[in-house]
């Protein structure tokens, strides 16, 4: 039977599994850290706007999202099953998922 996560109907499955791997499943549709182009690199604001941690530069940094990415989403949860989505050169969606999500999946 499906659940609503972030107000998105997922199968029930996919939440249960996230949860079993100690892992929280999201959506890119709940609020996330955005990334917009300064200069020659990007900023990172929060939800709220505001500027993100060292740590979750670190974290990001580590993702290694394509500078070609555009609309690009992050997860603000570290342990998120999806951490990150863009829209590649050619418009199509790609997506970063937790090593842990991979391995289980």
């Amino acid at each position: 039977m499906p659940v609503a996560v972030d107000g998105e109907v997922v199968p029930a499955d996919s939440a249960a599994v996230a949860e079993e791997a100690g892992l929280r499943y999201v959506t890119d549709a709940s609020p996330g850290i955005r990334r917009r182009r300064r200069g020659k690199g990007f900023s990172y604001r929060d939800a709220d706007g505001g500027p993100v941690s060292d740590g979750d530069r670190e974290r990001i940094r580590a993702l290694a999202i394509p500078p070609a990415w555009s609309d690009v989403w992050i997860c603000p949860h570290p342990r998120g099953h999806l951490q990150a989505t863009g829209r590649d050169a050619k418009g199509r969606k790609q997506y970063r998922y937790h090593d842990r999500w991979r391995e289980v999946r």
